[in-house]
């Protein structure tokens, strides 16, 4: 059914940054889509989602941008993971009328950077779309929903530290709830295809010569998180897939050393990269940290390089709705 007034729905989502504190790759499907086992953590790094409905007589999505450095990189077609989550709400909910939407996005996740920026706006799309319409999918039925759009939207739409196993999209919470504070570091002008680090991975674990790594622990990550033990935790995290992104792109190892070395309690890649992500004690150690760490970095060759640095938070929620209007 549809709403009883059409003329004009504003509403306003916000959508979190996700990091994948572990990331183990444990199979592959005969579609070639690999198999996984991952803790999952929302983090307060997070997109501001406009909504404007009204009606039209056909349906048609309008994506617009307001983050300045994301020019260039943010599709604003049909090839946006917002506009894919428009099309399929409105084929499942079978409407029929149609439906002008327009979306402003005040991007603040980083594209192309491991982070779920892209299917965190998906997921506030959802969210945006069954508000208009009467709420007429539970949340549940949103989460299958979303998992037909890309494995990492029902986590977004969950949130909180979940584990994700098959592609990600099946989902465990972790009901203690931890207080992390991460510093994310990624060299600007740098995106990793998820498609490339997993064939890549599948020829790297192929070769006789892998090297020394350490690699996660799923099971003392959750016994750790569970007993609010975050340090221990954090000793078990990690990522398959980093030996794999570090080999092709070695400033993120030189990035990787300087965190660990300035005191952080770990320094991972999240999802396939390139942003790395570093565990520290308290949001104290985060800026001293910064400070040190830009210190180094002016008296080295990555000096010219672009990085962007962020101070953040786990938070025990994932993408809402902040306003109607």
């Amino acid at each position: 059914m549809l709403p009883n007034n059409l003329n004009m729905h504003k509403l306003v989502a916000r959508s979190p940054a996700k990091l994948n504190l572990t990331l183990e790759v444990v199979g592959q499907r005969p579609n070639g889509y690999h198999e996984i086992s991952t803790i999952m953590q929302a983090i307060n790094l997070e997109d501001d989602l406009s909504f404007e409905f009204s009606s039209a007589d056909r349906t048609e999505v309008t994506i617009a941008c307001t983050a300045g450095n994301t020019i260039g990189k943010f599709p604003c077609d049909d090839s946006n993971l917002i506009a894919k989550a428009v099309k399929q709400f409105l084929a499942v909910q079978r409407v029929q009328q149609g439906l002008a939407v327009q979306v402003v996005t005040n991007k603040r996740i980083p594209i192309g950077a491991g982070l779920g920026g892209g299917s965190s706006n998906a997921a506030a799309t959802l969210l945006a779309l069954n508000c208009h319409f009467g709420y007429p999918f539970s949340h549940d039925e949103l989460l299958v929903l979303g998992g037909k759009l890309g494995a990492d939207v029902p986590f977004c739409l969950r949130g909180g530290t979940c584990v994700g196993r098959g592609l990600g999209d099946e989902l465990e919470p972790i009901k203690t709830v931890p207080h992390f504070y991460f510093i994310l570091v990624k060299p600007r002008n740098l995106s990793v295809s998820t498609q490339w680090a997993y064939e890549a991975f599948d020829d790297f674990s192929d070769s006789p010569d892998q090297g020394s790594w350490s690699y996660p622990d799923l099971v003392g990550a959750i016994n750790g998180i569970s007993n609010n033990e975050l340090q221990v935790a954090t000793s078990c995290f990690g990522n398959d897939l980093e030996p794999v992104v570090f080999a092709h792109y070695p400033e993120l190892t030189f990035l990787k050393e300087q965190l660990l070395a300035l005191g952080s309690w770990c320094c991972h890649l999240t999802g396939s990269g390139p942003t790395l992500y570093a565990a520290v004690a308290n949001i104290e150690m985060a800026h001293s940290i910064k400070g040190q760490f830009f210190q180094k970095l002016s008296s080295t060759n990555l000096n010219a390089t672009p990085i962007d640095f962020w101070i953040t938070e786990s938070i025990n929620y994932g993408t809402r709705l902040i306003a109607e209007l």
